[in-house]
């Protein structure tokens, strides 16, 4: 890159560039990356990253047994339209 020129970082497609995944927009709770990009590593390592790793196995783990049977109602789904977030800003779910 020529030096002078701008650079945006997207931090929604850490993770999820499909040169190195197979289906990168899947979530795989089994998927183990070698070098996760969005905690970083050495000086620059994000100190919430134990915090943040312990939460997203232990919410699904308490939160879903609560909800019993549901589904997704993916067309009421609302995106969020934003540089540096992926995902959705709305959805919901139904309870059986």
């Amino acid at each position: 890159m020529e030096q002078g020129r701008k650079l945006l970082l997207l931090f929604g497609s850490a993770n999820r560039d499909e040169r190195f995944w197979d289906r990168p927009n899947q979530l795989d709770v089994t998927r183990h990356p070698a070098g996760p990009l969005a905690f970083r590593h050495g000086l620059h390592h994000c100190l919430g990253a134990a915090l943040a790793r312990l939460e997203t196995g232990v919410a699904p783990e308490e939160l879903l047994p609560t909800l019993g049977e549901y589904t997704v109602d993916h067309a009421g789904c609302e995106r969020v339209h934003s540089a540096n977030v992926l995902g959705c800003s709305r959805l919901p779910v139904v309870c059986a």
